[in-house]
Formats: C-alpha cells, structure tokens, sequence
C-alpha cells in the first residue's frame, strides 16, 4: 500500500514590514495587510534610522539633539501604526539605527519572522549605484523568504486576499533554501 502523506498548510505568524514611509512603502502594504488577515498574523512595522557617523574629533553633543533623529523616526513609526490601515490586524513596531542589511536581519531573528514584505523604488543604473538599494540588501541578508513589490503593482482590489498574487507579476518572492 503507498503511504500517504499529509501537506503542510503555510502558517505565517510574523511578517515583518520595514519601512521608510515612502510610496514604494504605501504599495506593498497592500500585500502584507493582506496575508495578515488571511493567516491571521502579526505585522511587525519596521524602520531604522542611519547609525551615527564616525567623527574623528569627539564633540559634546546635547542629548536632545542626539536623540530628536530618533524620535522623530518613533513618533512617525507609531502615527503610521495607528493608521485605519492596521485596524483590524496585530501589529508591533521595531525601531533600530544602523545598517538596514544588518538592522532587519536581527530584526528577523529576534522577531521569529515568517515572511518580510517590503516596497522597492525601482532605482536602477546611476542612480542605484549612488542611493543603493535597501530593498536589495534586505533581500541578500534576510534568512526567511521576501517579498518585493515593485512602483508599478497593480494594488490589490480589497477583499481578493489571496488571488492577487495569482495575477501580479511585479510582486515577486523569493526563497532561500
């Protein structure tokens, strides 16, 4: 007699959404918010600000000064958070300075992330090789799959949330094995 064996259904428990509060960013939000309610998941809403450069002569710095980068990154973080947008759907927010490579992929492995989806401003040639590209250092340091979704996606109509990503084919996932 064959065996049979029983399909494993996804189960996506964290997706994690970085985020720069751009229009790239508002695109792919679509999609995550989407598969939060199909799987009943939490979103982790992200952002990393720069690290501190360098100086080569220290300097006193005043702690309101040192610190306003960062609440300002909170302040827009939480408003963003609370938006009707997440109303309906368990989120956190992470708020990290550095490298955004390294900031998510800790963020990844701290938060037990299932699936990170992120917008990406399509920057190619000189400009890319200029501003770099988060999205890609995300997708070469993630340890979990990543979902991009290009300037150019259609949004999702609402309530389609899983056939959208049968007929968009500028959201792309990748799979690290």
């Amino acid at each position: 007699m064959p065996a049979f064996t029983q399909a494993s259904r996804l189960s996506l428990k964290n997706i994690l959404f970085p985020t720069d509060f751009s229009d790239a960013s508002q695109a792919a939000l679509p999609y995550a918010q989407s598969l939060a309610k199909l799987y009943g998941s939490t979103i982790l809403v992200a952002h990393s600000i720069l690290a501190e450069p360098y100086q080569a002569i220290p300097m006193d710095r005043l702690p309101a000064q040192d610190n306003l980068a960062w609440q300002d990154a909170r302040q827009k973080l939480e408003d963003f958070s609370k938006s009707r947008a997440f109303s309906a759907i368990s989120t956190k927010t992470l708020l990290d300075r550095g490298d955004v490579g390294k900031v998510v992929a800790e963020m990844i492995r701290e938060g037990n992330v299932d699936l990170v989806v992120l917008g990406t401003h399509g920057r190619r040639g000189v400009t890319k090789l200029i501003l770099g590209s988060a999205a890609e250092k995300i997708n070469r340091s993630a340890s979990c799959p990543v979902m991009t979704v290009g300037p150019k996606v259609r949004r999702p109509e609402t309530g389609s949330c899983g056939e959208f990503f049968v007929r968009s084919t500028s959201a792309r996932i990748r799979y690290r094995s």
